[in-house]
């Protein structure tokens, strides 16, 4: 059974995170497939290499004006802190208590708690030969194989692309609510300029 191709829209409102992601897919060989297959049991050095491999690899199907470049962002609230992807990732395996994983307490003497999590998206779309019939779809953006998905029967790893809007292009970061004016021309840096509201005169938060 042949399902059309349909695209998928998230918003995810998770402390202070937008996340607009698309579906998208791209082959992997059998040697990233056996790596990735063996992710939990591999060294942090190891681990980071095969998840820059499969980044890189999710990134080739990212070409189009649709959507953005991958992105993160590190917040902290209370105790916590955590890393933010623009893919749907909270936390991700390539993560650990330096560049944030889910950190309780803060500091170099908390624990990290997270190796990937994130939403769900169920869908109902129309079947694509069978008239007034609807295909039920859940779906997660992991870019883990262990918990991600790939297309049935193939080798192509489906996952989640970012979309255009929801950073500074400048910026090498994801935008996020409490971010800094650094340079002092009235937005904060990681926001796009498509936020600026006309008439309230300054740039607002799209959640609001």
């Amino acid at each position: 059974m042949r399902c059309k191709r349909f695209n998928v829209t998230v918003v995810v409102f998770l402390s202070l995170l937008i996340c607009i992601s698309q579906l998208a897919g791209q082959s992997l060989s059998k040697q990233q497939l056996n790596k990735l297959d063996d992710l939990k049991n591999l060294s942090t050095q190891e681990r980071h290499a095969v998840m820059k491999e499969l980044i890189n690899a999710l990134n080739k199907a990212n070409q189009d004006h649709e959507h953005e470049e991958r992105k993160e962002t590190t917040i902290s609230g209370n105790e916590i802190r955590v890393l933010l992807t623009n893919w749907g990732s909270i936390s991700t395996p390539a993560a650990d208590n330096t560049n944030a994983d889910l950190v309780w307490p803060k500091g170099p003497a908390g624990l990290g708690y997270a190796y990937e999590f994130g939403p769900l998206v169920a869908a109902e779309v129309p079947h694509a030969t069978i008239p007034d019939s609807m295909i039920h779809i859940v779906n997660d953006g992991f870019i883990s194989p262990s918990d991600g998905e790939f297309e049935p029967g193939t080798a192509v790893k489906w996952g989640w692309q970012p979309r255009v809007g929801f950073s500074d292009p400048d910026s090498p970061e994801m935008a996020r609510f409490s971010d800094l004016d650094t340079d002092l021309d009235g937005k904060p840096d990681s926001w796009p300029e498509q936020w600026y509201n006309e008439t309230l005169g300054r740039y607002v938060w799209p959640a609001f």
